[in-house]
């Protein structure tokens, strides 16, 4: 790829990083929480019960950042913490009900959203579109394991 296109490349990444920030802002996609902790609910979601380092390496974060996330989300009852009974050392993460709710909404509001985005094109474009998206994640998170070995190695 020559400077031309790397260039127009790396305009268009930083458009979708803004617009996806203003989106997040502006539609409250998150229901009154954090865009972390949106995250959070939303991984949750999907793995509970699960640990703390479970959850961390899904969502590709040091275990700290998480613990803090899940703490606030704990504080403001979308989430319960227990003692692991066979390992002390750790603990579980489950959703209460008040945070099944407000994942429940997260996804409605987030489908509406993106759904009437998306009606906007023609199936083959949708799909095109969702291909290209899964193959520029598959290719950045291949780069940065890559670049996080090299770094590690030097």
């Amino acid at each position: 790829m020559n400077n031309v296109n790397i260039n127009e490349f790396r305009k268009s990444m930083r458009q979708l990083e803004r617009l996806l920030e203003k989106q997040s802002k502006n539609f409250d996609c998150c229901c009154g929480v954090s865009v972390a902790q949106c995250h959070t609910l939303l991984a949750l979601e999907e793995m509970e019960p699960c640990s703390l380092s479970v959850l961390a390496k899904e969502l590709e974060l040091d275990k700290s950042t998480v613990s803090r996330s899940i703490e606030g989300l704990v504080r403001i009852g979308l989430v319960h913490r227990k003692l692991d009974l066979e390992n002390r050392r750790y603990t579980i993460q489950t959703l209460s009900e008040q945070g099944r709710l407000t994942v429940k909404k997260i996804n409605e509001e987030n489908n509406e959203f993106y759904n009437e985005m998306l009606n906007k094109l023609a199936n083959k474009d949708k799909n095109s579109l969702i291909l290209g998206l899964t193959n520029l994640i598959d290719l950045l998170q291949k780069t940065i394991i890559n670049s996080d070995k090299c770094r590690s190695k030097g």
